[in-house]
């Protein structure tokens, strides 16, 4: 099938949902909604099989709900091996056991760790990610190549939204917290017929933010205001079984952080945007033929954005004032985008006696229109352009062999191709394959110990930005060889404990790097992907859970990780032997959970992380971080009401850090980091309908 085809036949599903539609863990799973849930079949056999050859971190929506206002960014604390990046107030980039991107700006992109939500691929959407009405969040490590069409060398983020229900039920939330803080959510629920049922949900967030522009005299030039509005349509037809979802964000956020004296105060005239609207559809079929189950996913995406800032970040009275320097200094630049997604999820199910298998088809487009537009003294400099076609075809199965009652052996493969064009240019064409060898012991229901060897990849690409040496315009594949060996035990009062030690060996392992070709001019960045010879990185990871009593649970997770660069060069630098960036040596949290009988709750929560590496171009590291969170709050019959606060000691956070010249008239090199979010309370109220 033509990928021509696929978008008429994608185009065609999704009108004829959309008419349909407008004319009519380490916590415990909920066990408290007692109102039937409508579920497809397959994401039962898609958790199973993942969660036997894997190590996996899940969220429920429990969990979930005990971290207020929460994005997925706010998960990375709670979850071993994992990090996140992002410019402005909110996540983006999300890196596992220090694989995965920390910016986009421009260039193919070929995101390593794949996020996706109901069905939809929203890699490199991260920081969009409310988890309102979410349902579970599956966080899985090292490669995922043959459980579903996305795939990433470094993981996936599996989300879900709440399922239907037969019976109308709803919920409602409100809340307010320092800052300007304001947050509200509704769902709705029910059946529309005996066959069909509707879930609608909405989400508002709005913030001034924590920076303060004394240029403006203003405290919300880093401002938050977002919106997403969610509608799930599913469609029981004996044999066949439908289930639709259109998601719309409207993300809207400023980004005004930079600043001479890495505080939350700023000087700049010009503060920068973080803008997204995006709508996204899919149509999930699912029938039964004969003893094979058809699964056909189609999804669609369109997003408009805009990213800018400030970039000589102040204005020219406060440059002025600096000894040597009278001139204008002012630089500003914005990089506007649209995209659109495409694809095509076809898998078939077979369940038999010793064996349990999958095969799967997938076909992916993607069409994305950026601009690099720079301006000095509020004139135009430089305006780029940038047309990038990706085309994606992939081949990949599992099977699951029993070999007695206790012993599975589970064998998978992908073979994928993969081109891109750039700006009428035919670039690389790519036919990658990986594999995976699971063996998995039960002994009993209680425990479960596996050993896994995976070969992943990453495509390679080219660096589409002037000014780039003609040995470094293209790059190539990236490899990962991983053997993992885990073990895991949970008994029948909810205590647990998982344990997963890892080795893995990256070959031609993809760098992001950079250099400024005038240190006057901090528009003149130029930025490309670059391969490093190779790197090794090696670790323990651990989640447990013990209730002390019937109403207090202790709980902790945490990672030991060492990484290690091959042989190199950055300039002058060689990396070899140095720490992948954004690879913490230690990160744990622990916390407690009470609920007492009669209503009253509370949750405390201590993290712990090493300092990293920033980027491959320096040498500068966070600081190390020590948080407290808590929560306390009384549950009713009709709902619960939450007094909250994070980042309690006020700690100061380090989340980006970058070492280059921007200030006149001496252009010194010097270390700037972008701060994170002070001490925030608030208060949350959930009311159930």
């Amino acid at each position: 099938m033509s990928l021509k085809n696929l978008k008429k036949i994608s185009l065609f599903y999704f009108l004829l949902s959309f008419n349909l539609y407008s004319q009519n863990s380490l916590g415990d799973q909920n066990k408290k909604n007692p109102i039937e849930k409508v579920t497809v079949l397959t994401d039962q056999y898609f958790s199973e099989s993942v969660d036997a050859k894997t190590n996996v971190t899940q969220f429920f929506r429990d969990d979930l709900e005990k971290i207020p206002n929460s994005y997925l960014q706010d998960l990375v604390e709670f979850t071993p091996g994992m990090t996140f990046t992002g410019g402005t107030s909110k996540g983006r980039f999300y890196q596992m056991r220090g694989i995965g991107e920390r910016s986009s700006y421009e260039g193919i992109p070929n995101y390593s760790i794949a996020l996706t939500l109901d069905d939809i691929d929203y890699s490199g959407f991260g920081h969009i990610m409310n988890l309102s009405d979410v349902e579970t969040v599956s966080i899985q490590k090292g490669p995922q190549l043959t459980t579903q069409g996305p795939n990433g060398i470094g993981g996936v983020i599996s989300m879900k939204t709440s399922a239907t229900t037969s019976e109308f039920s709803g919920r409602t939330q409100v809340g307010y917290g320092n800052y300007n803080t304001k947050n509200a959510a509704i769902s709705l629920s029910s059946s529309l017929t005996e066959n069909l049922s509707m879930r609608v949900s909405s989400q508002l967030y709005q913030s001034d933010g924590y920076i303060k522009n004394t240029y403006f005299a203003d405290e919300d030039t880093n401002y938050s205001n977002d919106k997403s509005f969610k509608v799930k349509l599913n469609y029981d037809l004996g044999d066949w079984d439908l289930v639709y979802n259109f998601h719309h964000f409207n993300y809207k956020s400023g980004y005004d952080v930079f600043n001479q004296t890495n505080s939350l105060i700023t000087t700049s005239d010009h503060p920068g945007v973080d803008l997204n609207e995006i709508n996204a559809h899919s149509l999930r079929i699912e029938k039964q033929l004969g003893s094979v189950l058809s699964s056909t996913i189609l999804t669609y995406l369109n997003s408009q954005s805009e990213y800018s800032y400030d970039e000589d970040w102040s204005n020219d009275a406060f440059w002025n004032q600096l000894d040597g320097w009278n001139q204008a200094y002012n630089y500003f630049i914005t990089f506007p985008k649209e995209r659109r997604r495409y694809s095509l999820d076809q898998r078939f199910y077979f369940n038999g006696r010793k064996f349990n298998s999958h095969l799967g088809v997938y076909l992916r487009s993607d069409e994305e229109n950026t601009t690099e537009w720079g301006f000095q003294d509020e004139a135009q400099r430089k305006r780029i352009k940038s047309n990038l076609d990706t085309k994606q075809a992939a081949v990949y199965g599992q099977s699951v062999y029993s070999i007695s009652n206790h012993l599975d052996l589970i064998f998978g493969a992908r073979l994928e191709n993969k081109e891109f064009d750039y700006a009428d240019n035919a670039g690389p064409k790519d036919l990658l394959w990986g594999a995976e060898l699971s063996a998995v012991y039960i002994p009993s229901s209680t425990m479960r110990t596996y050993f896994k060897l995976a070969r992943g990849f990453k495509s390679g690409g080219v660096n589409v930005q002037d000014g780039i040496p003609n040995e470094r315009k293209s790059y190539g594949e990236e490899l990962v060889y991983l053997s993992e060996l885990g073990t895991s035990y949970r008994d029948n009062r909810g205590n647990g404990v998982k344990l997963a030690g890892y080795f893995m060996f990256r070959d031609d392992i993809q760098v992001k790097t950079s250099f400024q070709d005038d240190p006057t001019d901090p528009s003149s960045y130029t930025f490309y992907q670059d391969n490093a010879a190779q790197a090794t990185t090696w670790g323990l990871e651990w989640e447990g859970s013990y209730y002390l009593t019937k109403n207090l649970k202790f709980l902790g997770a945490g990672s030991l990780m060492h990484s290690s660069l091959g042989d190199y060069a950055y300039g002058a630098r060689n990396l070899k032997d140095r720490e992948i960036a954004y690879a913490p040596e230690y990160q744990f949290n622990l916390s407690l959970d009470y609920e007492g009988d009669k209503g009253f709750f509370f949750n405390s929560v201590v993290s712990f992380q090493d300092n990293y590496y920033f980027g491959n171009s320096h040498d500068q590291k966070g600081k190390t971080t020590q948080l407290i969170h808590m929560n306390v709050g009384y549950l009713f019959s009709w709902g619960r009401l939450q007094l909250w606060s994070r980042n309690i000691l006020n700690e100061k956070i380090e989340s980006r850090g970058f070492f280059f010249s921007n200030e006149p008239p001496d252009w010194v090199d010097k270390r700037y980091v972008h701060r994170g979010a002070p001490r925030t309370f608030g208060l949350n109220l959930f009311i159930d309908i």
